[in-house]
């Protein structure tokens, strides 16, 4: 923290060096691992200054939460905004530090007006910025998470439309081995899902399960890769997808028994999934969030998952319930197969394999030399994206059409690229 009053103090002292008042004045304000040079006051620096002000004095009140921080950090970011001209590289990146530092103070207030507030220049942010500018991925997901808040607030399916839309250009240009692109496809799942509960799309419902469902694909991947046995692998393709046992509609079963046999862990459990369902914000420190809001949050979610987890148990002691989100055990795989055996396909980023589920045993069939991988996009339910589908599905055809059964049922797992 001293470190980073420092900072903003030399930061302050440049800027007062830069004033009109004084131009010729250079003054160096030096720090123990900086040093930050005086400029002119019309110097094109200026308002890259402005913007490093504002970005550590909103660090310094996600840490000690000094209302008079925020609003340094605001006003520090106007003028940034204010005096950057409009041909200026980093000016998209400025719009955004600024309505960064609005979102905070709408987490702070809970004021509407500040949201509406926080959105305008992130909106012009995304309106400015080029295709390949290096920040876009943080700034459209930033950009989201704004007017996801907002979709929360007013209730608005257009917001919520438009949030899931920019999240899913967001992740398109977030690089997967970045820390941001499984939180970022994260809560794109769950936006999905929650629109498909304001509107009763299946698409939008199953395509938010599939946002996930390459956690397992790779998983499974990961597992032949290390010569682990099959079962294994199909496992971890099942915990992450649900395929060969229609996990999907097992789940919907499931709870309906549940409701109709055990009301109150019924309650307990929906309760807590929905609870743990809100989406989380990006962890980047440039990404809308207020970390006095997060350090009361984050406990409880961890307490509501250790509490899932109890209750998930109690449900499994019950009759009847102790497979209850398991993945099926070995003997109901193969039994499933009964006279025509299960081909099960793993496509994934990493290796794609085929399994066969015969009655009496389980096996990687084939490792297939080509492969199809495929997220589902937000907007999905189109020509083009469902032609994508019928692509992948034809791929898959051809690649196990040297397995020569006479009848079988085939089962894919896809991983998110």
């Amino acid at each position: 923290m001293e470190a980073l009053d420092e900072s903003i103090q030399a930061t302050e002292q440049s800027l007062e060096a830069t004033l009109p008042d004084d131009p010729r004045q250079p003054a160096a304000c030096t720090h123990d691992e900086q040093t930050v040079a005086a400029t002119l006051a019309d110097h094109p620096e200026r308002a890259t200054r402005q913007n490093n002000l504002a970005t550590s004095l909103m660090r310094r009140y996600e840490w000690i939460g000094v209302l008079d921080d925020l609003n340094r950090a605001i006003e520090a970011g106007e003028t940034a905004v204010r005096i950057a001209p409009h041909d200026h590289p980093d000016r998209p990146s400025f719009l955004a530090t600024l309505g960064n530092c609005i979102g905070f103070l709408f987490f702070r207030t809970g004021s509407i007006e500040d949201l509406n507030r926080a959105i305008e220049p992130l909106q012009k942010a995304v309106d400015t910025m080029p295709e390949a500018y290096p920040a876009r991925a943080t700034i459209l997901a930033m950009f989201s998470s704004v007017l996801g808040s907002r979709a929360k607030e007013t209730k608005s399916l257009d917001d919520l439309d438009r949030t899931i839309d920019i999240l899913d250009k967001a992740i398109d240009v977030t690089p997967q081995a970045s820390p941001e692109w499984a939180s970022r496809v994260g809560d794109l799942s769950t936006w999905l899902q929650i629109r498909g509960d304001h509107t009763g799309s299946m698409e939008d419902i199953d395509g938010g399960i599939q946002c996930v469902s390459g956690l397992g694909s790779n998983g499974a991947a990961a597992a032949l890769s290390a010569d682990k046995d099959p079962y294994d692998a199909l496992q971890l393709m099942e915990s992450g997808r649900g395929i060969i046992s229609g996990q999907l509609m097992d789940l919907r079963v499931d709870l309906s028994r549940l409701k109709d046999e055990h009301p109150e862990l019924s309650t307990q459990f929906t309760s807590l999934r929905d609870e743990l369902d809100v989406p989380a914000s990006d962890a980047s420190v440039q990404h809308l969030g207020d970390r006095k809001a997060r350090e009361i949050q984050e406990p409880r979610r961890r307490e509501a998952a250790a509490e899932l987890g109890d209750v998930t148990a109690s449900i499994r002691d019950q009759p009847g319930f102790h497979d209850f989100l398991l993945p099926p055990p070995r003997a109901e795989l193969m039994s499933a197969a009964g006279a025509n055996p299960i081909v099960a396909v793993n496509l994934s980023n990493h290796r794609s394999d085929a399994f066969l589920i015969e009655k009496d045993r389980i096996r990687g069939y084939l490792r297939l030399e080509q492969g199809a991988s495929v997220r589902p996009k937000a907007t999905s339910g189109g020509t083009a994206e469902k032609a994508d589908g019928t692509r992948t599905l034809d791929v898959c055809l051809s690649l196990l059409d040297s397995v020569h059964l006479d009848e079988f049922v085939l089962c894919m797992s896809v991983v998110v690229p």
